[in-house]
């Protein structure tokens, strides 16, 4: 194994040791001695983003070796793989069998966390290149680093119990100082706040002005964003109402992110996320109408066949046909705006044609016809010039190709 190799999956291997010890600890834990949270089905449904982190990032890492993106990528990868190690460790020695320095284990565990916030700030304020291009991206990253110093300390010092394992109590926490370390967490909280904001801009400026690859690289990471936040709004009614799947599709939503940004670093068909964003967008569009068709309809039927029918199976079988007669209509409405939004090029072009087709039909003038042509293709084709063949049976002309007109038009650069 070559040495980037070595630095890039020699920690990956070392992550996937502790989360094995990490989960065996728990696993030899009495469930019934664990609380709420702790148990092995809690902690398995949060470790798919610890993973898949720590997977895209080496192989980022080792691909990528001077982006500075795969890096803070594992790391944060490396960072909740350690969690799981002290976690573990830390639930077994307190609700399972003593074992020494358990309670440090679990203020290790709770300092942690604040770790990832400053990794994965630091990361967006990068993306994708892994350089800080920006002002504010900088001071963004240096407040990235205040804020968890901050926070660390506010954590670590703190008298009582600890911030994640309240049964345990802080082993370092100073007595009498707990005024001052309330302020500084308070202090961090806004600080990462403001840099959490100052990154954001940052990156949606950095975003305006993109062009070619770097835009594409953009999208993929705006889309792994996208649907995080898609599924963490779509599983938060079901982690409310404490539905079995909820804690794996709320904490996992996010692991999206990794996978995205590792398409988008390592440009592997990249150009497929225009194609695939317009698909995306115009089946979930669509099958948001229609379910929101189907269920409104639902509701409305129900209001208006009670007072003849006890049952709701009319209202529900008259809701399933009215929704798939929408069916296309709707997702021809999506579609159009879809194209309109992400597309503009290729609408405007559809728009040219049809427009010149109608054209074509009634207009008999041959020189209009020839002007109309040459503008339709260079507004849809934009080429560098462009000319006009036409075979004409004229006397004296026999069947040679003419030249009727040509004239070199503005080459548009794509971005």
């Amino acid at each position: 194994m070559s040495g980037r190799a070595l630095r890039a999956f020699g920690p990956w291997f070392l992550s996937l040791v502790a989360v094995a010890i990490g989960m065996g600890l728990i696993i030899t834990t009495p469930p019934e001695r664990i609380p709420t949270g702790f148990r092995i089905e809690d902690v398995l449904s949060y470790m798919l983003l610890p993973l898949s982190a720590t997977t895209v990032g080496a192989v980022v890492a080792w691909r990528r070796p001077n982006n500075a993106v795969g890096w803070l990528l594992a790391a944060i990868g490396w960072i909740s793989c350690w969690q799981s190690l002290v976690g573990g460790y830390a639930i077994h020695g307190l609700f399972g069998e003593p074992l020494p320095l358990a309670d440090v284990s679990a203020w290790a565990f709770s300092l942690s966390g604040m770790w990832v916030g400053v990794v994965g700030g630091n990361l967006l304020a990068r993306f994708p290149d892994g350089r800080i291009t920006q002002r504010r991206a900088r001071v963004a990253a240096n407040l990235f680093i205040a804020a968890t110093v901050f926070a660390t300390v506010a954590i670590g010092l703190r008298h009582g119990p600890l911030f994640l394992f309240r049964s345990a109590a802080n082993p370092f926490g100073f007595a009498g100082a707990d005024a001052l370390l309330d302020t500084a967490f308070g202090t961090a909280i806004v600080i990462y706040s403001v840099a959490m904001l100052l990154a954001i801009t940052a990156i949606r400026r950095r975003w305006n002005r993109a062009l070619g690859v770097e835009r594409q690289q953009f999208k993929w990471f705006l889309l792994g964003m996208t649907v995080a936040l898609a599924v963490v709004v779509v599983g938060m009614p079901l982690f409310v109402l404490d539905l079995a799947p909820a804690k794996f599709l709320v904490s996992n939503g996010v692991a999206a992110v990794p996978i995205t940004i590792g398409v988008a670093i390592l440009r592997y068909r990249l150009y497929d996320i225009d194609l695939f964003i317009k698909r995306t967008v115009v089946y979930g569009g669509t099958s948001l109408a229609l379910a929101l068709t189907f269920f409104l309809g639902i509701l409305a039927l129900q209001a208006l066949l009670r007072p003849l029918t006890a049952g709701s199976e009319l209202a529900i079988a008259a809701s399933t046909l009215a929704s798939l007669g929408l069916l296309q209509p709707i997702r021809r409405r999506v579609q159009n705006a879809v194209d309109r939004r992400f597309d503009r090029a290729r609408f405007d072009a559809a728009r040219t044609i049809d427009a010149f087709s109608d054209e074509l039909r009634d207009e008999v003038d041959l020189e209009r016809v020839e002007a109309d042509l040459l503008t339709a293709v260079s507004t849809t084709m934009a080429p560098q010039h462009v000319s006009l063949w036409l075979r004409r049976g004229v006397a004296g002309m026999g069947s040679n190709p003419v030249t009727i007109s040509g004239r070199p038009v503005v080459r548009k650069e794509l971005a």
